[in-house]
């Protein structure tokens, strides 16, 4: 990977990608006439030209009635385990923070 690189290539700094949160390539990093950046952004857009197939097809049924019922399925599922865990807390009398003041529950 190209923080590898500049690993070796700094004077005496070691740059990785964990530092950033993103891989770092300088413009200004050449060798043999070459842009490192130019060919790293070459190798990103190559392997990793968007959204997958399968990805843009369950965004698109997010937004059709049949999808809907389905998130509107899930979320109240996690609402009633959510008010669950809430009554026990209660009648535990442990200190909790969220729940009934929630937007959700408003």
């Amino acid at each position: 990977m190209c923080y590898r690189i500049l690993s070796f290539l700094q004077e005496g700094r070691l740059l990785r990608e964990q530092d950033a949160g993103i891989p770092l390539c300088p413009k200004a990093l050449v060798r043999g006439g070459q842009s490192l950046q130019k060919m790293w952004l070459r190798r990103q857009t190559t392997k990793f030209n968007g959204v997958s197939y399968i990805v843009q097809r369950g965004a698109e049924a997010v937004f059709t009635e049949a999808g809907e019922k389905e998130i509107q399925g899930n979320v109240s599922y996690y609402k009633e385990n959510a008010k669950i865990i809430m009554e026990t807390l209660d009648a535990l009398s442990i200190y909790y923070t969220g729940g009934k003041n929630s937007p959700m529950y408003g």
